[in-house]
């Protein structure tokens, strides 16, 4: 099945529901007129968005059932054949709900409430309190999402498992906003996504193989500036449609036959994510570890990281040339230093040459990195063919200057792996060290949402991936074509895991990535070519910022975890059904 989607975008006026009632009804005439069946309105479209009290929001909230906002769309849905999504503040009873809206020419197909507020949301209205929900139409299995909703990896997740073919969203991204800081210390500054899809949608759409269509707003409340960007993102993680600035409509051809060229999902073993279950972040750090954890968390450090890109083309080569990395991060004092996938021996493609570059445990090479390690007082994270009775593992080696040796087999194996590879029993490694705890993952396991998450719910200050390519996707059509930096996983996962993430790649774009997700400039280094590049880290549980304000460390606190909603998280722990 093919048809047209649209993402509506407008400036929406505060408390003024009849002038934006009146905007939404004219852009969704003009989207139907060009033939749109799915049409995206953004949240709290009838009302705007920055309520100062439950009181305040009362005043513009509906019931779902019979409320003026749903009302207009029903009419409009069942006079266009088209179905809508639109958000808007909902009042049940005495509790008032941020919700989304599904309606269709039959009337009301259902709705989803917002599960993750951001700051504004927690003044009025209640946490979602309903499961991720998939509706089955006529044009198609259709999931919601709003907004910060998007920023966590389950949601999008469980709606596909559940069988979502096209993700809608409804967004109000920023240009600037006030953000709170320790003791309400309040500092003005910029949202670091341009007025282009945000680097999360094109991750959600890609990790998930299915199309999202995300509608923000534009225009300014109360001094706040939202950036518009709206757009329609296909499951290869491709920009197909986007409308940067103004009113007006993103539109595109939704084909539910598409199928990605590669997806992950496949990959996926349920068995080994059944700690994502468990909330581990419900306490201050510091405190949680002491009372709870085996191994407490260290105290933390600031200190130097580095990554290094290279594409050796045999094992030799890629012996020298990691020995270079080692002595020249040792002379630079970096700490921790994280080559690529498979850089000792190359890239095998089949059996014959895996086994040919293939180390085992007590082969002398190690003997002889690890020295050197020691020498340079850096630990060093790389990958490499592991043979151990008979039998190969794409694995990481993690040689830590205590001359201790530390061994990852990937649990996630490609088609491609698979011929040569046998599948790791765990999914990444974890290792404390002086500055930090570590999570090892390797390659393509980055894009297997499930394996980050497991990391950093297992208190990770650092997400380590080696890996033989960049897996991010293109990052937008001609109009909106950005430089490459706009779209990078590991900036995707660090920020939504609260973990600096340290990505190697022999070809493409490597770098250091930052856990905050609106600090401007980002706290990142990126190196589009091979080369050597470093980036301060700080994994101390208290920081201050410019101003001398304590605050606490993102890294520590992981916030992007403590407010994750695992109640519905069963699915992700069984085998699907679904048909992906």
């Amino acid at each position: 099945m093919k048809y047209k989607g649209a993402a509506i975008q407008y400036d929406c006026h505060f408390m003024d529901k009849e002038k934006n009632l009146a905007a939404l009804t004219n852009l969704v005439r003009q989207a139907a007129a060009q033939g749109a069946k799915l049409i995206v309105l953004p949240e709290m479209c009838a009302t705007g968005y920055y309520f100062d009290s439950m009181e305040q929001a009362a005043e513009m909230a509906e019931p779902i059932a019979n409320g003026q906002t749903v009302r207009l769309l029903e009419n409009l849905a069942k006079e266009l054949d088209c179905y809508l999504v639109a958000g808007l503040p909902e009042s049940d009873g005495e509790r008032l709900y941020n919700s989304a809206v599904l309606i269709g020419p039959e009337g009301l197909i259902g709705r989803h409430r917002k599960m993750h507020h951001y700051v504004p949301d927690s003044t009025w209205a209640k946490t979602g309190d309903e499961p991720v929900k998939v509706f089955n139409t006529p044009i198609g299995n259709i999931g919601i999402q709003i907004c910060m909703d998007l920023s966590y990896p389950e949601g999008p997740r469980l709606s596909r498992l559940m069988g979502a073919q096209v993700l809608c969203s409804q967004m109000r991204r920023l240009q600037s906003y006030q953000r709170l800081r320790w003791q309400m210390h309040l500092r003005l500054m910029n949202w670091n996504e341009p007025s282009i899809p945000s680097s999360i949608w094109l991750t959600r759409a890609k990790e998930n193989g299915m199309y999202v269509i995300a509608s923000n707003r534009h225009g300014n409340e109360k001094g706040f500036d939202f950036c518009g960007g709206s757009g329609i993102i296909d499951p290869e993680g491709r920009v197909v449609a986007c409308h940067p600035y103004g009113d007006g409509i993103a539109m595109a051809e939704i084909d539910l036959e598409m199928k990605p060229d590669r997806s992950e999902i496949p990959l996926r073993r349920p068995k080994l994510y059944r700690e994502l279950q468990l909330q581990r972040y419900p306490w201050y750090q510091s405190q949680y570890y002491q009372a709870y954890a085996t191994e407490p968390l260290l105290e933390g450090k600031q200190f130097s990281t580095a990554v290094c890109s290279m594409k050796p083309e045999n094992r030799e080569e890629g012996f020298m040339a990691v020995k270079q990395a080692i002595s020249q991060a040792g002379k630079q004092g970096e700490r921790l230093l994280v080559l690529p996938e498979l850089v000792l021996g190359g890239v095998p493609d089949d059996l014959q040459q895996a086994q040919c570059v293939a180390i085992r445990e007590d082969d002398p090479v190690w003997k002889e990195l690890s020295s050197l390690v020691m020498e340079n007082h850096v630990d060093v994270i790389l990958g490499f063919v592991l043979e151990e009775n008979g039998k190969l593992w794409n694995a990481a080696a993690c040689l830590c200057e205590d001359g201790s040796r530390h061994y990852y087999r990937k649990s996630h194996l490609t088609e491609r792996e698979a011929q040569w590879a046998e599948a790791g029993d765990r999914a990444g490694l974890v290792r404390d060290r002086p500055y930090g705890r570590i999570g090892v993952l390797l390659g393509n396991e980055i894009f297997i949402t499930e394996v980050p998450r497991l990391l950093a719910n297992s208190g990770c200050d650092i997400l380590a991936v080696p890996a033989v390519e960049n897996p991010s996707c293109p990052p937008g059509i001609p109009e909106v074509q950005q430089e490459v930096e706009h779209y990078h996983l590991a900036r995707v996962r660090a920020n939504e895991n609260s973990t600096y993430a340290v990505f190697a790649a022999q070809k493409g774009v490597s770098g250091i990535f930052g856990p905050d997700m609106f600090l401007v400039p980002r706290n990142e280094v990126v190196l589009n070519e091979s080369g050597f590049a470093d980036m301060t880290m700080d994994t101390r549980f208290i920081l201050s910022d410019e101003s001398g304000c304590p605050a606490i460390n993102l890294v520590r606190e992981k916030p992007m975890l403590g407010t994750r909603h695992t109640t519905w998280y069963d699915k992700l722990i069984e085998e699907t059904d679904c048909v992906l």
